[in-house]
């Protein structure tokens, strides 16, 4: 599952990190997980029987 891309985490950095090779901010990780979490919440809604730690890998 390549739902978070290299370019779609360099858009993430870019935004709230300031430029794509400040990966280390606060807001960077904390953008960077909360679409993670997105992600993941998204495909549970559509795949009801699949189990969270299949996802999580």
């Amino acid at each position: 599952m390549s739902y978070l891309t290299v370019e779609k985490k360099a858009n993430i950095f870019k935004e709230f990190g300031g430029n794509e090779k400040n990966t280390g901010s606060t807001e960077a990780q904390i953008a960077l997980v909360t679409e993670r979490i997105n992600s993941i919440s998204a495909h549970l809604k559509q795949n009801k029987k699949t189990s969270p730690l299949t996802v999580v890998s």
